[in-house]
Formats: C-alpha cells, structure tokens, sequence
C-alpha cells in the first residue's frame, strides 16, 4: 500500500483538472494485472464485463502524479492511466459503441478507436476511504498523429493579447496561464498572437491564484514569429483557446532561431510595433505610436490616412472607375459596421474594390486571412455555407466554401484582421444561409457569447479538435458583401438592412477616370507594401474608430428631426422608420470620419448624414404604390419633382436644411418615386 500524506494528496487531486496527451502503451512488462489478456493494451478485465487500456503520458506531467509514479514503482506497480468504456467524453466515444451488447464487439470498437491515436485526457486520479489509489482518465479527444515512441511534448500556454501580455511581464504583473496551474513546472514558451515567447528561470508562483503567474527577469524574454504551417505538423491542441502540446524536438530546433531572430520585448521603455516591416521605419517618421495602461492606440490617424492614399492609388491601379469620396465611405462604412454590402449595376467593380480593401489591408489567400465566397443560387440553408455534423461517421463535415476553416483561423490568430467577402450575396435569399450570421450580428463585437454553432456539443464529433462545436467571432473580422441589382437576384429583409451599410458607388465621369490613370502612370508612383503588417494589425485598423460614443455626435435638433421621421414612417408602416440600431451606427459613423493632411474631415458632416439616411433609412422603404404612394409620392417625368411626396416635402424643409441639403437623399425619393409611377412598386 502506497501511504500519501494529506498535502500531497489534495496536490494530486487538483492535477485532475489539467490536459495531458498519451497515446496506447506497446511495453506489456509495464500493463497492470487488471485484464484477460496480459500482452494487449485494449482488454477485456479479467470479471468479463468492462473494457480496460492502458494509456502512456507523452508529455510533461504536473510534479504532484511525478511524486505519485516515483512511489509507486517503488511498490512494483504499474504507473500506466487506466481507462475504460465510460472514461471516453461523449465526443470522443467510438461510434455506437453504447448500443453494442458484445463484449467482443465492442473490445474492437474501442481498440480501433485508441490505435495510432493521441489522446488528450485529463487524469482522475481517485483515492479509497482503505487508502487505495486508481490512476485513470477523462479522455477529451483523439487526434490522428504520427507520434514515433520517443516523442515527447511539452505543454505551452496562449495569451490571447500579446500586449497587454508584454506590458504584464516587463512590469512583473501578474498573468493568468489558464489550464496551466502551479502543479506544472514553469512554463519555457507561451503563445501569443502568432509570437512563440521563450522563458529562462525566473517566474513566481501567485499565491491567490492557482493558476496566476509573475515573471521577474523580463531581459531574459525573447520571442520569434511562428511559421504556423510549420507548427501544425508539431502541436496537438488541447484547448484552442488556452494550451497546445509541442513537440519538444521541435522546440529545440528553434533555439538558434531564438539565437539569430529572437526579438526582446525590452525596447527601452518605449512600446512600439517592431519589426513587423521596413514601412515601421518610415511610419516613426510621421506618426508616434502611444499606448496607454488599458491598451489604447491614442494617435493612428496619420497611418489611416495613408492607408487610405494606398487604397485610393490601388483602385487607380486597377482602373476602377470610382470618385475618392465612394472610397472613403466605403472604408468608414466597413469600419464602423459589422457588415457592409456594395451594391449597384452590374460591372462597376464592386468585388474588385472589395477586394482592392483587403489587399491593402495586407490580407490574402495565401495566409488564410481572406475568402472570396460566390454565393450561389442554390444556397438555401446555412449548411451550405458552414457544413454539417454527419451523425452516422460521428464527423463535423465543412462546406466547401472555406469559411469554417477561416474563421478558426481567425480564432486562433486574434492579432490580425481576417476578411469574408460574400461575392453576389442576393443571388440566393440571404436570410436563409445567412441567418445565424444576422443573429450574431446582433452582438456586439466584443461580447464573448459572439458564438458561430456548428455542432452540438451532446453529440458525438470525432474530429472535434480541429471543429469545434462553436467558434467565437471577434471584431478582428470583416464582413463585406456585394449585390447586383436586376431582375436575378433577391431583396434584402428588413432585419438585414438594419444591420448594414449599403453603399452604392457612383461611376466617375469617363474622361475623369482616364486623367487619374493617365497622371498615375504620368508619375510612375508604386503603391508600398511596407505598412501591410501595420494595416492588417487588430490593433491598428480596430484604433481607427477612435470615438466610441455615437450618441453625442447628434445634437437635439438633429435628434429630434430623426424623432419625427421615425413617426412619419411609421404612418404607412409599424415595421419601419428609424431604429435605435441604425442611428447609433449612424453617430458610430459620423464620430469616426478620418480627416486629410490638413486635419479636415475627407467628408463633410452633413454630406456623410445625407449618404447615411440614403444607406440606412431609405434602403427599407420599398412596397407597392398602395401602402406607400403619399410616403413617396410620384415622379411622371425624369427631372421633376415628385407629387404629392411627405419624404420630399419633409426633407426639403427649412428644418432639413439646416442639417443637410440632402441632395442624395433627394435623389434617391425620386428613383423611387419615378420607379412607382412606373411599376407601382418601389424597390
């Protein structure tokens, strides 16, 4: 009998919460006397009625279950995991194994199920009133690896904020390694935002938290960007969030990387984004870069213009034919909106600045941080977009399209922007494949509950390691569609609409485009890719909304005036006018309208609150010439005024003036009223 003292034994038992990985032990000398058959590691136990395998730890074991092993060996007993039928999580369970009443049968089950695996578990290990000691498992998942016998893994810890994270060490603060709790010896690397940090001796255990850690040497830090192709052949991921396994011979490699590369996050004092691209150098030049203690960029707005130049000079590039202001209302619409839509005639560009916006933001293909995604006609239901959990092969089975393996791209690496364009978006109905992305919207960005479901998490998914049951969406994605608008192609409901900005270019002038091309070329002026690593930064292009209060933009007149057209709509409408939605991100907008190099907004305040009553209030007013004839009156001939029109009427009004001329708007009452007079139906 194995005699463990009080403290130890508490110690051990809060080892039953951490992740380990092990794979089938192949050394029967090591098997207990626990099954039939002494030469297998998948038995059946020697009472004739349960499964029993034994279970080898490849990677580094809390230092409590170390002490355990060392007395137990001593006792001649084996310090193998013991698992059996019901130590399988419901996920991981072999298929239908439950509903199999042959011992035999399901031995099989569950021997295929284990071999050539790595499974990452969690011990339970449990202690008898008559001081006995089971050391067996929680299994969580199975990952198909090739893990020779000698391998080894080493625990390493995320951070989701690198950061706030290096702010933390250099001031020796404390840090919560969540699923890395004090029974573990310190940490050598973290993760953090694609950064593998390196560690010497020097962390502290927090006493007030179990898993709180305090570095103390913060000189000794170093860190290198992770080649995360690289890294997959190498990790196991226990919990995406939290902790991978690494391949410990992986790690070594990479210490002459550390030697010739390794970076140290002591920059005397000053806190900057180094060595990200040569356009660094140049951007210290024209802007400073300063943090405060909660992590906030207080002057970017230099580098926004910029990028900004770059994105105009790139449209040119590619012979788009579109007025700069268009562009900047796209870029402050994208911004600012949890989705924006470009819609208009067919063969305007709109995808090609779509993705004219995503280049220059630095994102591609390539890196896994950009999907184009043609919307067919045939999409009926979000399965066609995301996939579908097969109940029968126990597998979550992802659509085609990429955008399940996006978005966990974009889980994973937190730092940098990631872009969705939906190309032709209303060719099928958006409601249908696009519903749970409408609820998410709902949501604000920074909640924690922003959760894509794929799967239910009571059922049994064999591949839940690389799928999880949900992803978490943060604001460091962008979503974009674009729309044509023709006889093909479907409308947008009313709770879509509430949720976006839908711009609709106007076409420059042809002699117009053809002088920016010609003086562009004339000037032989490249477009530099240096501040690409800048741009595609969360923490960059997320700065730019520099003003969060949309409320205080507006006035009370302004307030007021929006009042009562509320209540104007909703005179042919209940389910229409003016939402608290639409103008808060109205205000969320107006607040955040980059200025030029002469510190003047690249749109005037009240050209920007006419665009965004055309883009956000009037996109909803559609119906037959019955329900809304006197809302939008009629319009016989192309350049009159529309008859007998309350929305004309009321923003031609002295009051409306002083706000806004509300050109756009006018214009768009007119379409719409001439599009009644025709058709009896405004779209």
């Amino acid at each position: 009998m194995i005699e463990i003292d009080k403290i130890l034994k508490s110690q051990i038992l809060e080892c039953n919460t951490n992740y380990l990985l092990g794979i089938l032990s192949t050394n029967p000398s090591e098997y207990p006397n626990l099954g039939e058959n002494p030469n297998q590691a998948v038995t059946i136990t020697k009472n004739g009625y349960n499964i029993c395998f034994y279970v080898r730890p490849i990677s580094s074991q809390p230092e409590p279950i170390i002490e355990l092993d060392l007395s137990t060996k001593e006792t001649g007993l084996s310090t193998l995991y013991i698992g059996f039928e019901e130590s399988f999580r419901s996920s991981a369970k072999p298929l239908n194994v439950n509903y199999s009443t042959d011992i035999e049968s399901k031995l099989k089950k569950i021997r295929e199920r284990l071999e050539s695996k790595v499974i990452i578990f969690r011990p339970k290990v449990t202690f008898t009133s008559e001081g006995k000691i089971f050391k067996n498992m929680d299994i969580i998942s199975l990952e198909e690896f090739d893990v020779s016998s000698d391998t080894e893994y080493m625990p390493v810890p995320i951070v989701s904020d690198a950061h706030k994270f290096e702010q933390s060490l250099k001031n020796s603060k404390l840090i919560l390694l969540k699923d890395f709790q004090h029974n573990m010896f310190q940490p050598d690397y973290v993760i953090s935002d694609g950064y593998l940090y390196s560690f010497k001796d020097g962390w502290k255990k927090d006493p007030g938290k179990k898993n709180g850690w305090i570095y103390t040497t913060p000189k000794d830090i170093k860190k290198i960007r992770l080649n995360e192709f690289d890294l997959k052949k190498h990790q196991v991921i226990a919990n995406p969030d939290h902790l991978v396994f690494i391949d410990e011979g992986y790690l070594i490699g990479l210490h002459e990387n550390f030697s010739k590369e390794g970076e140290s996050i002591i920059n005397d004092g000053v806190e900057t984004e180094k060595q990200l691209s040569p356009g660094l150098d140049l951007y210290k030049e024209n802007v400073e870069i300063i943090r405060n203690e909660e992590d906030e960029i207080v002057e970017l707005q230099k580098l926004e213009q910029k990028f900004l130049h770059d994105l105009e000079k790139k449209a040119i590039m590619k012979k788009l034919c579109y007025e700069q202001e268009d562009i900047v209302n796209f870029h402050i619409s994208v911004k600012t909106n949890p989705i924006t839509i470009l819609s208009g005639m067919s063969g305007t560009g709109k995808s090609q600045l779509a993705l004219i916006y995503a280049k220059t933001l630095g994102l591609s293909k390539q890196d896994g941080t950009l999907l184009v995604l043609p919307i067919s006609p045939s999409y009926t239901e979000p399965e066609d977009l995301i996939g579908f959990h097969n109940s029968s092969s126990g597998l979550y089975v992802p659509a085609e399209t990429g955008l399940v393996d996006l978005l966990i791209h974009a889980k994973n690496y937190r730092s940098q922007m990631h872009m969705v364009i939906f190309d032709e978006m209303n060719l099928s109905q958006v409601e249908h494949w696009f519903a749970p992305f409408i609820s998410l919207l709902e949501i604000d960005e920074n909640e924690k509950f922003r959760e894509l479901k794929l799967w239910s998490r009571d059922s049994v998914c064999h591949n839940s390691s690389k799928y999880p049951s949900s992803i978490e969406i943060a604001d460091n994605v962008i979503f974009i569609g674009t729309a044509n608008v023709d006889e093909t192609t479907k409308n947008f409901s009313d709770r879509l609409l509430d949720r976006a900005n839908i711009v609709t270019p106007q076409k420059k002038k042809f002699a117009s485009h053809r002088k920016s091309i010609t003086e562009f070329v004339k000037e032989q002026e490249m477009v530099s890719t240096d501040y690409e690593e800048l741009y595609r930064m969360r923490s960059t292009y997320r700065s730019w909304n520099f003003n969060k209060d949309a409320w205080m933009i507006f006035s009370d007149f302004e307030l007021n005036f929006f009042d009562d057209l509320h209540e104007l709509i909703q005179q042919f409408d209940k389910q229409k006018g003016v939402s608290f939605r639409a103008l808060e991100r109205m205000g969320l907008y107006l607040s955040n309208i980059p200025n030029d190099d002469l510190n003047v907004p690249k749109i005037e305040r009240s050209k920007a609150i006419d665009l965004l009553v055309k883009q956000r209030i009037l996109t909803k007013i559609r119906g037959s010439f019955e329900q809304f004839g006197d809302l939008i009156g009629t319009l016989s001939s192309i350049d009159g005024i529309p008859q007998d029109s309350y929305l004309y009427n009321y923003f031609t009004s002295d009051r409306a003036q002083e706000i806004s001329n509300f050109t756009i708007t006018l214009n768009e009452i007119k379409r719409k009223a001439r599009e009644l007079h025709i058709n009896d139906y405004a779209s």
